[in-house]
Formats: structure tokens, sequence, C-alpha cells
């Protein structure tokens, strides 16, 4: 799908890169018809002498953008072939420099014209016995007088003007070409980056199955040789959750509702196992209507509500497990407070389960969630604060 999606964007910004191209050479195509244009609202008429005349000036320079962008661009500058390719580029210019002066009418006055392009040369005003009327594009400029010498090595202006065009087109041809290729190398590292997140995401997530599904089995272990009836209930509830960690909770948010379920079971699960007398159980979560519409990552809060039973609660001494859960805007606040047990808070701070948490919501949030530990001789208290979707925020997403 991956591979897929790179294919869909490489080719719209090909397609986009080439859209472009045809929108400029348009524009320049139709450059001459607004010229003509100009005349024919002064009160002249329209020619299509001065347009083709106009088009074959401009054909020496598409074909100098041709060579460049199927020659040039993909042979030695993709390729990085650098030296090769400003070697390349300047001999190309230099050959366009000299088509350009050899055709110019003040090295060649007696050259045959083709018919079509008879009119005058913008840079050479019409003969008196002319059949056309001045071109739009004609310039005034004086006919050199006869007698005048000759200056010998004089490069005619209008040549050094196309040549500096020119090499403003191909400028221009490269800084296109490098946008694009920039954006296409920009598309493919944010790419990557989001693959790369979304493999470590599994793979963290991954980790919370086993370490949670072990935790379980041995709650229920305990209780096969005390308490059958219990530990059959257990492994009931068990088999729920599992069903949720296996398939609903392998997208990346999932509505608040469910994973509100899925904490009640394991605290169903942890009930079973603990006797009300010795262990106090207190727990608050967001109302139906109001957690299902909110999306969040799965999995989240598991480690903690976790964590509270298993380093937390004994059955030598009373003990309690306190779980709020709030949604205040845009933001859900999850607090965990549970009894300490000597030798229970440093595996806590140091387990596996938590350091996961802790790169998972690095990668989700970045800087945007405050994750608070207080740790004192007797309680322990978490206190989690994280960004929430709604349900348009997520229709809007997709």
């Amino acid at each position: 799908m991956n591979r897929e999606r790179n294919n869909k964007s490489g080719s719209r910004n090909y397609r986009y890169e080439h859209l472009l191209y045809a929108v400029l050479w348009c524009i320049a195509l139709a450059y001459p018809f607004l010229r003509v244009g100009e005349t024919v609202l002064d009160g002249g008429s329209f020619r299509w002498e001065s347009v083709l005349r106009s088009w074959a000036d401009m054909l020496p320079f598409a074909v100098l953008l041709l060579i460049h962008a199927f020659i040039l661009l993909p042979i030695l500058f993709v390729k990085r072939h650098i030296s090769g390719y400003i070697l390349s580029t300047a001999v190309l210019v230099g050959l366009f420099f000299i088509y350009t002066d050899t055709r110019h009418p003040d090295r060649n006055p007696q050259r045959p014209v083709p018919p079509f392009l008879a009119a005058p040369h913008p840079h050479r005003l019409p003969p008196a016995d002319s059949a056309f009327p001045p071109s739009p594009f004609d310039e005034e400029r004086p006919e050199p007088k006869p007698d005048t010498p000759s200056k010998g090595l004089r490069i005619p202006g209008p040549v050094i003007i196309d040549t500096f065009i020119a090499i403003l087109l191909l400028g221009c041809h490269l800084a296109i070409k490098l946008m694009f290729k920039h954006y296409e190398g920009t598309r493919r590292m944010e790419e990557l980056e989001k693959t790369q997140i979304r493999q470590e995401l599994a793979q963290l997530k991954a980790q919370i199955s086993p370490h949670f599904f072990m935790n379980s089995l041995n709650n229920i272990h305990g209780m096969v040789e005390i308490d059958p009836p219990k530990a059959q209930d257990m492994i009931l509830e068990l088999s729920g959750m599992m069903r949720y960690v296996l398939y609903e909770s392998t997208s990346a948010v999932i509505v608040l509702s469910k994973e509100i379920d899925f904490l009640c079971n394991y605290i169903s699960l942890m009930r079973v196992r603990y006797t009300q007398d010795r262990v106090a159980i207190d727990y608050k979560f967001p109302g139906k209507e109001e957690a299902g519409a909110v999306y969040i990552p799965p999995l989240i809060f598991i480690i903690f509500i976790e964590n509270a039973f298993k380093h937390g609660v004994n059955y030598q001494n009373d003990s309690f497990v306190s779980i709020d859960m709030s949604i205040c805007g845009s933001e859900l606040t999850f607090r965990c407070t549970n009894s300490c047990r000597q030798g229970g808070t440093k595996d806590t701070l140091e387990g596996v389960g938590l350091s996961n948490i802790r790169k998972r919501l690095d990668i989700l949030y970045a800087d945007n969630y405050t994750l608070d530990i207080d740790e004192r001789k007797k309680t322990f208290h978490v206190t989690l604060t994280i960004p929430t979707k709604n349900e348009n925020q997520m229709y809007s997403n997709r």
C-alpha cells in the first residue's frame, strides 16, 4: 500500500511539472496574438505573417529547451555528472549563439526568406516597396549607411539579447526541475519517516500484548487452586480482552468508549482476584455518549492500571486503587492513584510497560502531552493529559 501511494504521488508530481511546462508554452505561443491584437485595436488588420514570424523566432529556443530537457538533464544532471552537464550546456549555448549570429540579417543580408516569413525582420525596417505593413514587433532602427565600413567582429545587439534569453530560459528550466525534485525528495523523506514511525508504534504496541497477557495469566494461575469458579470467570473476561487487543486495537485510533469497556473488563478481572474487604477499588469514567464522540490511540492507559494492581496491592495490608478519567474540551486527563508496597515503586518506574508507553507518547504527541508521576512513601500517583480528536476531525483527516 505504501509503495502504491508513493507511485501515485510521484506520478502526480510528474503531471504537475509537465502541466506547468504546457501552461508556459501556451502563454509563449499566445503572446504574438496579443501583440497583433493591439494593432487590430489601433485600426490595423490582422496578419498571420507576423504571428508565424514570431513563432519561427521561438523555434531555436524550443529546440534548445528540448535538448536540455530530454538529453542534458536526464543523462547528465540527474545522474550527478555535474561537470559534464555544465560543459555540455556551455557548448549548447555556444552553438545557439553561433546559429543566431549567422542568421542575423546584418551577417547575411542576401539570405533567402521563406514566403510565410517574408514580413520585415523585427530589427530592420521594411523596404519602401514592401507589400507588408510594419509588424507590431518592428523596432524603429535606422538602416546602416551603404558606405559605412564593416566593424569586423562586432556582435549585433539582438544576438546578445537572444543568447541572454536562452541562458535565462535554461536557468529557469533547471530551477523548475530542482524545485520539483526537492519537493519529491522531501515528500519521500516524510513518507519514510511516517513508515518508520508506524513500524516503531506497531512494535511498541506488540510488546504490550505479551506483557499484559503474561500478567493476566499469572493472576488466573493463582486463582485456579484457590477458587476454580472464579478462575473460570477470569478466563472468560480475559478472552473478551484478548479479542479487543488482537483485533480492535490494531487501528491508529479508536473510540474512547471501547477503550473504557476494555479497562472496565480488566478492573472486573482484578475484582475477582482481590477481596473487597482488603482492597478498595474505585474508578470513574466518562459516560457512553461523551466517550463515544472522542478518539484516542488504543492501549494508552492499561499499563498504568496494570501496574497499579501489580505493584500497589497485596494481601497482607489494606490497599487501594483509584482511577479517574475526565474530558475537558479537546483534552483528556487520566489519573491513577494506588497504595505502595515495599519494593513496588522501583519496578513500576523501571518496568518495560512504562518505558514502552513513554516512547509511544513521545512518538504520538511529541510535546503536546503531560505525564506526571508522583511517588511518595505510601502512594503512587500518575496524571496523564493528552489531546483528543472528535468525530468531525476524524472525517476531515481521511
